[in-house]
């Protein structure tokens, strides 16, 4: 059965993995925030983790492709990429999400 992870913020790229054994979801929203959520049943239910704030938008910095990349396992801390346009050039910003 599908389940619903988020409310309609308009998610644009999502990415899963384990974290400590817990199955974590990262992905972008509405161009230019970001956040991640948390099972510790496998998927059964879903809790909020993170928002993950994003660079002001200013002149030269394009949110418009973001996506995010996650590892596929990890233990302590979570790191989140995201990707992001500065002056024409694709950069990636790192967050480091505290385990759940």
């Amino acid at each position: 059965m599908p389940v619903l992870l988020d409310d309609s913020r308009k998610v644009a790229y999502a990415q899963i993995g384990l974290t400590n054994g817990k199955l974590t979801v990262g992905f972008s929203v509405q161009r230019g925030k970001g956040a991640q959520v948390i099972s510790s049943d496998l998927g059964l239910t879903w809790q909020a983790g993170s928002d993950l704030a994003l660079l002001p938008v200013g002149p030269g910095l394009n949110f418009n492709t973001a996506r995010v990349e996650l590892p596929g396992r990890s233990t302590g801390v979570m790191p989140i990429l995201q990707q992001y346009e500065d002056n024409g050039i694709q950069r990636l910003m790192l967050f480091k999400v505290p385990a759940p």
